[in-house]
């Protein structure tokens, strides 16, 4: 069995505006893709931006399935350790609590605006490998 995907904001973006790398996103989560509640927030802050409904968004995010994880107390503190590579990497506040939710290791702040990674479980040890793919 495949490892589940945890998508980022810009993965779920790309999905909603059919841009390049869509495909993969839709069947990520044809298998059953999460994202983290602070990317979902920001993918539904985007889409108020463009002046789209974001509750109707939501409502149609919901009926894809998607599990949306919450960003924990450990979660925090993990992206906010990763902070000191925001800058040199690009990572923003959403970015970092993606790899903070899929437990990537130290060196993950090198895949810039990861696209997709496969989120390790809950209670897998620190060091197992996490794949990050960019769209």
């Amino acid at each position: 069995m495949a490892e589940p995907v945890l998508l980022d904001a810009s993965a779920l973006l790309a999905y909603l505006h059919r841009e390049p790398g869509f495909e993969v996103v839709r069947q990520a989560v044809r298998e059953g893709a999460a994202i983290g509640a602070v990317n979902l927030a920001e993918v539904l802050g985007k889409v108020r931006e463009k002046g789209r409904d974001a509750a109707r968004i939501h409502t149609a995010l919901g009926a894809l399935g998607l599990t949306v994880l919450p960003f924990d107390e450990g979660d925090a503190a993990l992206a906010g350790e990763l902070s000191p590579l925001a800058k040199s990497h690009g990572l923003a506040l959403g970015d970092r609590a993606c790899l903070a939710q899929g437990d990537a290791p130290e060196d993950a702040g090198a895949h810039r605006r990861p696209g997709l990674g496969h989120a390790r479980p809950r209670g897998r040890g620190a060091g197992d490998p996490v794949d990050f793919r960019s769209l």
